[in-house]
């Protein structure tokens, strides 16, 4: 009797232990590896999670160094392999995949072989590319800064630095490339992020249309996902930086005694007309639109202006943001503005000019002297007067 108690205690040892080997019904994907140097050691998967990992399975790797973890996700979404508290890396895992991962523990950071999960592919080799790149730089740094101790030969650094660079930009083009053909792979945004101590390989001032681009077509394709959805929000507070930071240069610009940026742009009859050669007058640049009911009440301000200060140096230089050429020209003959300086590129607010100056309001104007430079902002009515016949006096 005690022989059989015996036998099913083994049996159900043997049961138990293959029944490792068999996908849990809550579970949509698996990873099998052999890892050198980790036998004994607990392997741990984690879903990455917004500033933190959250555990989804571990187990203890046998002597061979094989283990088999589960996990479910229904989007793409990365996962941080981990032995023990050392060595980690990262996977990009799909729903229904069998990812098989070979490696050391020793070199886990660096690299891994990755089968089975064509995002977790990319991340490795994304990596492992960094990687090199790093100790190329490393090595042409440490012979940089022998040159820089050798008088000697001080004429081979140009050539050390043009070496570098090379390697950084032929960096970036693959990264370009990868991220090209593969713009709704969470895997682009590691390519996006990546950077060789602090500085950033692609900075959004630079490509913000890259991150755009990839932005787009994640959220097209995983809106849910929690990656997906940081990205965008990143994506929106670079681009929202960007253009307070073109404001603040473009306001800067346009400081007072600045040189007002040249526009030339055709007129109605197609005659093309070029701020910069109005230089040795006082010129009013003047933003309207016909459709503009401000504006147009400020025309027999700048008629009867024109008519008095014109012979003795001053000019107008009027920026439509009209959308047809018909309303700008009709305005133009209805409110009798005699100059020839009427431009657009027809527009609206997209008006490139507008743009250029800032112009987010109209009427808005710029008084600019006989060089060019900005002497004065958005004088109107009476106060613009006054400024003139402060000038020609």
């Amino acid at each position: 009797m005690r022989n059989y108690s015996v036998l099913i205690l083994i049996s159900f040892f043997v049961i138990a232990c293959s029944s490792g080997d068999k996908q849990p019904a809550d579970t949509n994907f698996s990873v099998t590896g052999i890892f050198e140097n980790t036998a004994g050691q607990t392997i741990y998967l984690e879903e990455v999670g917004m500033g933190k990992a959250v555990p989804v399975d571990s187990t203890v790797v046998g002597e061979e160094g094989k283990f088999i973890l589960y996990g479910k996700t229904e989007d793409p979404n990365i996962f941080l392999l981990r032995i023990n508290d050392g060595a980690f890396n990262y996977l990009l895992i799909e729903k229904d995949e069998k990812v098989k991962v070979t490696g050391d523990a020793q070199t886990l950071a660096k690299e891994i072989h990755v089968e089975g999960s064509t995002g977790s592919q990319q991340l490795a080799d994304l990596n492992m590319r960094l990687y090199r790149l790093q100790i190329a730089i490393d090595s042409l740094t440490q012979i940089r800064d022998q040159i820089y101790q050798d008088p000697d030969k001080k004429d081979e650094l140009s050539e050390i630095i043009s070496k570098a660079n090379a390697l950084v930009t032929a960096h970036k083009e693959f990264l370009f490339s990868f991220i090209e053909e593969n713009p709704s792979s969470l895997a682009s945004i590691a390519a996006l992020y990546q950077q060789m101590g602090r500085q950033k390989l692609i900075t959004p001032n630079e490509s913000m249309a890259t991150f755009k681009m990839v932005d787009s077509a994640l959220m097209a394709n995983y809106p849910n996902s929690i990656h997906v959805k940081n990205f965008h929000s990143n994506v929106g507070k670079m681009g929202s930086e960007i253009r307070q930071q073109a404001m603040a240069e473009s306001k800067k610009l346009l400081d007072m005694g600045s040189m007002a940026p040249d526009i030339s742009l055709p007129s109605p009859g197609g005659q093309v007309y070029t701020l910069s050669s109005l230089r040795g007058k006082y010129v009013l640049l003047d933003f309207w639109a016909a459709w503009c009911g401000p504006c147009r009440r400020e025309s027999s301000t700048l008629v009867a202006n024109y008519a008095k200060y014109n012979k003795k140096g001053f000019e107008i230089f009027q920026v439509s943001l009209d959308k047809t050429q018909k309303a700008w020209q009709d305005a133009i003959i209805a409110d009798k503005l005699s100059w020839p300086y009427h431009v657009s590129d027809l527009q609206y607010w997209s008006s490139a000019p507008a743009r250029l100056y800032n112009v987010s309001s109209i009427p808005a104007n710029y008084l600019l002297d006989p060089d060019g430079r900005i002497i004065a902002k958005d004088l109107r009515g009476p106060a613009l007067s006054a400024k003139l016949a402060e000038i020609f006096r």
